[in-house]
Formats: C-alpha cells, structure tokens, sequence
C-alpha cells in the first residue's frame, strides 16, 4: 500500500486502516450514509427537471448542462461513500492503574 505522500505506509497504519474498513459498524455507516445521499441527489434532480419544464432556449440548454454535471458529481460522491479511503493518522491507549505512576 502506497500512502498519501507516494511512500509507502507504515505496517501498523496498514493494518489499522484496514482494520477499519472491515468493521461491520463502519460498512454499515457508509451503507446509510450513501442511501441517504442518493436519496437528496434524487431529489435534487426531480427538482432540477421540473425546473426545465419552464425554461427554454439558452436557459434551459444552461440548466441542462448543470443538470447532467450534478448528476455525475452525485454518481461519483455516492461511489466514494460506498468505499471511502480511510486514513489513520493517531492511534493511543488509556492505561488504568491503581498504582500512581510518576511517583514524587
């Protein structure tokens, strides 16, 4: 795996993106989140045609321009959101004790 920079990752922050891409919690996030997105963008685009209906000439050729652009950028984001890149840039741990630690 290649990182952002071209080099490669460290195998710690493979394994931990990795990690979180395979958890059923956040697949089933991207799941919803993507339903939920496709149905505003359909919306959006019922909403976009019934706009065209009372345009015409270079208003409409406009709109319908906006229309298919809006519609390809809706496909794509709807695409990343079903697998989207997940990056880990901090992992830590919380360890309790009982025992004071930095004793004076």
């Amino acid at each position: 795996m290649v990182g952002l920079d071209g080099r490669d990752a460290p195998l710690a922050r493979r394994t931990a993106e990795e990690w979180v891409r395979s958890r059923p919690d956040f697949q089933q996030r991207c799941r919803e989140g993507t339903a939920r997105f496709k149905e505003d963008a359909l919306t959006r685009a019922r909403l976009a045609h019934v706009r065209l209906l009372k345009l015409e000439g270079a208003a409409r050729t406009a709109e319908e321009a906006a229309v298919e652009l809006e519609a390809a950028v809706a496909a794509a984001v709807a695409e990343g959101a079903m697998a989207p890149i997940a990056r880990v840039d901090a992992a830590g741990a919380v360890i309790l004790s009982p025992v004071r630690l930095n004793r004076p």
